[in-house]
C-alpha cells in the first residue's frame, strides 16, 4: 500500500462530509436555542459599523476582539446580502479540516496519508464547526488561524531551523487570539514549550516579537476596557471543573470503546483504573462540597440537563464526572498531557460554557500534541478511524435533533 496516496475511502468520507455541511447550511441548522444564528443577528450591526471605521466600540454587540467581524465587513463590501456573506464564510470554513490534515501529515510522516485524511474529516462532523460555518461565527476563523500556527510550528520543530517559520507560527496564533481572547492561553503554551527548546537570544527575540504582536490588543483594551471588564465568568471554579470534565465525555468515551473493541487491553490495567477511580472519587467529594447548583443551570451542559430531565436529580451528571475523570487519567497518563488539558478546562470558565468551546480543540490536542497511546489505533487502523467518524456523525445527528430539549417540554 502506498502511504502517500489518498484512496477512494478518504475522498468518499470528505465528499459526504461536505454534503452534510452544505445541506445543513441550506436548512439553516443551529444549536439548541439558536445561539449561533442569534449571535450572527446580534453582531451584524457591528459588522456594518466596521465598514466605516475599525476602531469602533464593539461592546454593545460583542465582547470579542474585532478581527473576525472586520473580515466579515470586508466581505460585505463585495456581497451586500448577509446570507451571501454567510455562504462565502461557509465555503472558506472548508479549509479547516484540510489544514488539520496537513498538520497530521507533517506530524506523522510515516503514517498512511489516507488514514490521516479520514481522521481530519472528524472536524467536518463536529456540531460546533457546522453551526459556526453556517452562521459565520468567529469560532471557525479562530481555528483556521490556530491550525495555520500549528502547521508552521510543526514545520519549524522538525529541525529547529528556518526561524521564519517560528515567527509565522506565532503570527497566526496571535491572529487566533484577536478572534477570541481566550486562545491567549494556547499562545502561552507555545511560549512555554520553546523556553527550553531554543537558546536565550532567540527566545528573547521571540518574547519581543510577541510583545509587538500584543500591542494592538493592549491598545484596543485600553480604548475599550469593556471587552474585559464586562466579561462574565462562572464565579465558581468548581462549577467550571464539573461542567468541563463532563462535557468532554463525548470525546473520551469513543476513544476508549474503540480501543477496547480492537483489543488494546494492554493499556487498560485494572490496577491503574482502581487508582484513578479512587483519585476521581476523592476529587469529586471536594468539588461536590464546593460547587453551587444554583448557578450550574447556565453552564451545566447537556448531561446536567439530561440528568435532571430523566432522573429528576443530578445523579447521572455526577456519575459521568467520576467516570470521565477516571477516563482522562487513563487516556492521558502523562504529566504534560494533563497539564495542557486541565489548563484548557479551567481557562474556559464563562458563565455559560458551551460544547463548542471544545470542538475541535480536543481533537487538535489529542492527535497533534498528546502523548496518549490511545490514539495509535486511529493512526494505524483505517476501520477504527472510520468508526470514530461514524460516531461523531451520529453525535451530530443527535445534536441537531434537539432530543433532550424537546423531551423537556413533554
Amino acid at each position: 500500500m502506498n502511504n502517500n496516496k489518498i484512496n477512494l475511502s478518504g475522498y468518499i468520507i470528505y465528499i459526504f462530509s461536505i454534503i452534510v455541511l452544505l445541506t445543513s447550511f441550506y436548512f439553516d441548522v443551529d444549536g439548541s436555542g439558536t445561539p449561533l444564528s442569534g449571535d450572527f443577528r446580534d453582531t451584524w450591526p457591528y459588522v456594518v459599523k466596521l465598514k466605516e471605521s475599525f476602531f469602533f466600540d464593539p461592546s454593545p454587540w460583542t465582547l470579542h476582539f474585532p478581527l473576525h467581524y472586520f473580515f466579515l465587513s470586508r466581505l460585505n463590501f463585495i456581497f451586500s446580502d448577509p446570507n451571501d456573506v454567510r455562504l462565502i464564510f461557509c465555503l472558506i470554513s472548508l479549509i479547516t479540516p484540510y489544514l488539520f490534515y496537513l498538520c497530521l501529515k507533517t506530524k506523522y510522516k510515516n503514517k498512511n496519508n489516507n488514514i490521516l485524511f479520514i481522521i481530519s474529516a472528524i472536524i467536518f462532523l463536529t456540531p460546533s464547526y457546522i453551526y459556526s460555518a453556517i452562521w459565520a461565527n468567529d469560532n471557525n476563523l479562530s481555528y483556521i488561524f490556530i491550525l495555520l500556527g500549528v502547521y508552521f510550528f510543526l514545520k519549524y520543530t522538525e529541525k529547529f531551523e528556518q526561524d521564519s517559520k517560528l515567527y509565522i507560527s506565532f503570527f497566526f496564533l496571535a491572529l487566533a487570539c484577536y478572534s477570541r481572547q481566550y486562545y491567549s492561553v494556547f499562545y502561552a503554551f507555545f511560549l512555554i514549550f520553546f523556553l527550553k527548546k531554543i537558546d536565550y537570544k532567540k527566545y528573547s527575540s521571540l518574547l519581543v516579537y510577541s510583545a509587538l504582536l500584543a500591542l494592538p490588543g493592549v491598545y484596543f483594551l485600553y480604548k475599550f476596557p469593556m471587552l474585559y471588564s464586562n466579561l462574565v465568568f462562572s464565579g465558581n471554579i468548581f462549577n467550571t471543573i464539573f461542567t468541563n470534565v463532563v462535557s468532554i465525555f463525548i470525546y473520551t468515551l469513543p476513544i476508549l470503546l474503540i480501543n477496547i473493541f480492537y483489543g488494546n487491553f494492554k493499556m487498560i490495567k485494572i490496577k491503574n483504573i482502581l487508582i484513578y477511580l479512587v483519585l476521581s472519587l476523592f476529587l469529586f467529594f471536594i468539588i461536590f462540597l464546593m460547587h453551587d447548583l444554583n448557578t450550574m443551570g447556565q453552564n451545566g451542559g447537556i448531561f446536567f440537563i439530561a440528568s435532571k430531565l430523566i432522573f429528576g436529580n443530578y445523579l447521572l451528571f455526577y456519575i459521568i464526572f467520576i467516570i470521565n475523570f477516571t477516563l482522562i487519567l487513563l487516556i492521558f497518563n502523562n504529566k504534560f498531557d494533563l497539564f495542557f488539558l486541565f489548563s484548557i478546562l479551567i481557562v474556559i470558565s464563562g458563565i455559560i460554557t458551551l460544547q463548542k468551546y471544545f470542538e475541535p480543540l480536543f481533537f487538535i490536542f489529542f492527535f497533534l500534541f498528546s502523548k496518549s497511546k490511545f490514539k495509535d489505533i486511529f493512526l494505524d487502523n483505517k476501520i477504527a478511524s472510520i468508526n470514530l467518524i461514524i460516531y461523531h456523525f451520529l453525535y451530530y445527528i443527535i445534536a441537531i435533533s434537539d432530543v433532550i430539549y424537546k423531551f423537556s417540554f413533554i
